[in-house]
Formats: C-alpha cells, structure tokens, sequence
C-alpha cells in the first residue's frame, strides 16, 4: 500500500501547454508513466474477461453465422465502422473470441488516456490522475467491453471523448484547427457508427462548457444585458454541431428511427405505448444512479416486479436529483456540468418513444468517464477539508482495489452462455428472456428438463412470447416428441406470422412422419416469409 502512495504521489501529471498538435503529443510522452500505470491497472483488472466466449444470440446472429462478415471489401463499403471492425478480426484471426476481448481492452486504455487529457484540461494535474485511474477500472459501463455485440459502445465513447478534447483545447486556445478537426471527426463518426448514441455528443460538450468551464450564471449577469450577446457570438460554434446533427438526423435517424421502434416491439417485445416516459423517467434516473453509485448489482437484464413503496422511492430518489441539479447550478456549477453531460450521455432512455431500454450497463460507459471526474475532484476536496496525511491516496488506492475486484467477478459472468444467463437470473429472476436464454444453454447441453423447465417458465412470465414458446416446441422436436413440437411450434406461428423458422420446422416434421403434401405446404410458406431462405428439401 505504502509503494502504491509513494508512485501515486511521484506520478502526478507534468504541467504541459496545449496550443498545437504537438503539444498534446509532448503531454502524453512527458506523462508515459501514468500511461503505463492506466496500462497495467486496466490489464489486470479486465484479464479474466480474455477468456469469455460468444455468449448470446446477439453474438450467435450478428458475428458467428453472418456470412456477410467473411466478405472484408463489401463490409467496407456500408461505411459501418463496427461490421468492418468485426469483419476485419475475423478475416485475419477467424471466428475466435479472443481477438474481440483483446481489442476491446486496447480501446478501453485509449479512452482511459483520453480522459486523462479531458480531466487535465478541464481541472488540473491531480484529478487527471485519479479520474483516469478510477475509469479504467470502473465497473459500471464494463459490458461495453465484455460483451462482443456491446462492442459498438466502446467505440461511441473512443469517438466522442476525441471530438470532446478537441473543441475544449480549442476553447481555451482559440486555435480553430482543433474546432475543425473534431467537427470532422464528429461527422465521420456520424456516418461511420449509424448510431443515434452519437447525437449526445454536442449536448455534453454544451453541458460542460455552459457549467463547468464558463458556468452560464456568470456570463448572463441581468445587470449586462450584453453578455447575452456576447454569449451567443462566443459560442457560434455550438452551431456547428448542431447542424450536423440536424443533417444526421433527416438524412439517416429518420428512417432508423421507426425502423427501432418496430425492431423493439418484434424482436424484443418491448410496447412504446405501454410505458409512457412519464412513468420510466424515474425507474431510468433511479437505476442510472444507482449503477454509478453502487455498481455492486450488474445485471445484463435491469427487469424487476417493482412495488409502489419502491416506485415511490424511485420518483423520491430522481425528485432530490432534480433539486441538487438547480442546486449546484448556483453553488458548484462545475459538478452540476458533469452531472448534465452524465445525462446528455443517456439522452436515448429519455426519448418520449421508447428507442432503448429502460436502462443498460453499456448505454452507462461513456457517462463513466464524466463519473470518474466527479469522483475525483470529490476525494480531492475531502483531502482538503480533513488534515489526514495522504488521505486522498488512501481512498483512491481503496476505490481501485473494490472496483478491480468487482470488475474481475464481472468478467467472469462472460465466460459463456451459461455463466452469463446463471448470473443474470440471480439479479433478474422475474425476467422471461433470461429464462429463454437459459433453456437455450440447457438444450445445447441436451439437458431436455431443465430446457422445457426454463422455457415454460419464460412463457409463464410472459404468455405471448413467441421465442420461448418457438424454442419449447423446438427442444420437443430434438427429443423426438412431435406432437408437443408441433403444438408450439404452430403457436408461436400464429403470434408472430413472420416466423419462418417456425414453418420451416413445422416441415421438417411432417416430412419426417411422411406427410410430404403438408411438408410442402409449410416449406413454401417459409419461402413466402424469407425469400432467401435456403438448404429446403426439394419435394
């Protein structure tokens, strides 16, 4: 402990001008030791998550069996940055896990020097070590990394702390070099991630540079009427941004927009009009918190049978939120900038139709970095407020220890399919896509009762879910039991008359009890689904 506080103490970031190019260059190498230190923490930290496999359909569907991935120069030319990425991995290493999990590692540490550059530019030397630190082990977010298909949030969080660092050294350097590069690299993010996750990013450098930097009280003092002026001239370039978005937005979010709405409701079950915002905005606020604050309940699935004490608590806990936001605004206009671009950083959740879920740990890895910093300037401040000597070391030094140790169990939920959905059931046990998922495990492993258990039990929480009620009927047909496969099978048809994988099986059925007519019956209307569906019998 006492040689950790000694290097902690030594380490402290060089004092470094930001004016060009090469300034930034020459803060980084005159800071290799705290790189190297962000560098060792986060490997260790994030090693036993080397090992995990591809552990869910998502990972299954999108990267193991999409033929469209072994076709490098095709990929490249959607202009999607994540498939060419994946695709990339795959033509070099093959469909191995392993080249995923140590790329994501790699792009974790960039983040983690990105926001030491962030936190220095926005407060100094000191919290630029700490928040770096805390970031590269903060467990909440860490899905991002873990998961395979969760890949596209660490590299929303790569792009946005970029164009961020960059319009911050231009503001305090008036360099308009740096305003045009990271507009650029905001519009090739733009186009290249196809997310709507990259709208926020004008809202946060808003939310920081009005609180945090130039807090908007001062430059709006009533008594200037000018300062109004001067605000709106001094910040042409928020324009910019904006008008970027707006582009983005008509041109491509449109269209995808709908194209989400209805891809929630049929593939994930989830009803835009069943949860107003109004009722999720305090579930969302309340587990967002919660999750920063106390990242000891990680669940890939945040699906609870709330009560309306704890509802009620919920809407207490976002209300005195709410106040300490106004709050700080006039008190500690630094923190209540941080705070703001935390929730510019989730902006998606609070969209009046339901485009995400209520909450997910990935949607929380950008907003980690902006977390980070307040912790950082918090352990600072109570450094200076009590005489203890090294205090601060102290509690930066226990921090890191409690996240790399929860980090590390975390990792180990990604192991595989089952230790994923094992875990998840524990911190998600009413939730009916943990149950599916589960039987999924236990029929690969041809465990029939637990399979038929786990889906029954997916199908009792959630009666119209057609997955559970398909992979049922389906588990039934493996045993050889086909009039209960076809039962199910014929009833997740009728709930979701997309389902050619149902029709297809419902074929192969018949065509095994030698009804041929009926098998081709079924085969066509598969075809009629899915056109491109292929390797049918010819009958």
């Amino acid at each position: 402990m006492k040689k950790v506080k000694k290097v902690l103490k030594k380490i402290e970031p060089q004092k470094a001008p930001l004016n060009n190019f090469k300034d930034i260059i020459n803060f980084y190498r005159l800071n290799w030791t705290i790189l190297l230190l962000i560098v060792v923490i986060a490997t260790i930290a994030y090693a036993n998550s080397l090992g995990g496999q591809f552990v869910s359909a998502d990972d299954i569907s999108s990267i193991v069996q999409n033929q469209r991935l072994r076709d490098f120069p095709n990929v490249v030319k959607s202009l999607n940055f994540t498939s060419s990425y994946a695709s990339a991995l795959i033509n070099v290493f093959g469909v191995v896990p392993l080249p995923f999990h140590l790329t994501a590692l790699l792009v974790h540490i960039l983040n983690a020097f990105l926001v030491l550059l962030l936190t220095y530019i926005l407060f100094g030397r000191r919290p630029a070590l700490y928040a770096s630190l805390i970031f590269s082990v903060l467990p909440t977010g860490s899905e991002a990394l873990f998961w395979i298909s969760g890949m596209v949030y660490m590299f929303i969080t790569f792009f946005s702390l970029l164009c961020i660092n960059l319009y911050f050294i231009y503001r305090s350097t008036k360099n308009w070099r740096f305003l045009a590069l990271s507009v650029f690299i905001y519009l090739i993010a733009l186009i290249l991630m196809q997310t709507p996750w990259m709208l926020t990013v004008p809202f946060i450098i808003f939310s920081l540079d009005l609180f945090t930097v130039s807090p908007i009280l001062n430059l709006l003092n009533l008594r200037k009427a000018g300062n109004f002026i001067l605000l709106l001239k001094d910040r042409w370039s928020y324009a910019i941004y904006l008008l970027c978005l707006a582009v983005f937005w008509l041109v491509w979010i449109g269209g995808q927009y709908s194209k989400r709405v209805t891809g929630l409701v049929l593939d994930y079950y989830s009803s835009s009009d069943s949860t107003p915002l109004i009722k999720r905005l305090p579930y969302t606020i309340y587990k967002t918190v919660e999750l920063y604050i106390f990242p000891n309940r990680l669940s890939f699935f945040h699906e609870e049978d709330l009560t309306t004490d704890m509802y009620v608590y919920m809407i207490a806990v976002s209300a005195l939120l709410m106040f300490l936001i106004v709050y700080l605004i006039y008190k500690k206009s630094k923190y209540a900038g941080l705070v703001l671009a935390i929730a510019a950083s989730v902006a998606p959740t609070f969209s009046p139709v339901q485009v995400a879920w209520f909450v997910a740990e990935r949607y929380l890895y950008l907003g980690s970095a902006l977390f980070a910093m307040i912790l950082s300037l918090i352990i600072i401040k109570v450094d200076y407020r009590y005489t203890i000597k090294n205090l601060a070391n102290y509690i930066l030094v226990t921090l890191l220890l409690l996240y790399s140790v929860r980090l590390f169990i975390r990792a180990g939920d990604f192991k595989s399919s089952k230790t994923l959905w094992t875990a998840t059931q524990k911190t998600a046990p009413i939730s009916y896509r943990v149950y599916n998922n589960l039987g999924d495990v236990y029929s690969n492993e041809q465990n029939w009762e637990m399979a038929i258990a786990s889906f029954k039990t997916a199908i009792q929480i959630a009666p119209n879910y057609y997955d559970a009620i398909h992979n049922l009927g389906y588990t039934y047909m493996l045993m050889g039991d086909y009039e209960n496969a076809k039962k199910y099978l014929l009833e997740s048809y009728q709930i979701n008359n997309n389902l050619y994988q149902a029709v297809e099986k419902l074929g192969q059925i018949e065509l095994k009890q030698g009804n041929k007519e009926k098998a081709k019956e079924y085969f066509n209307k598969a075809l009629e689904i899915n056109p491109n569906l292929t390797g049918l019998p010819k009958l």
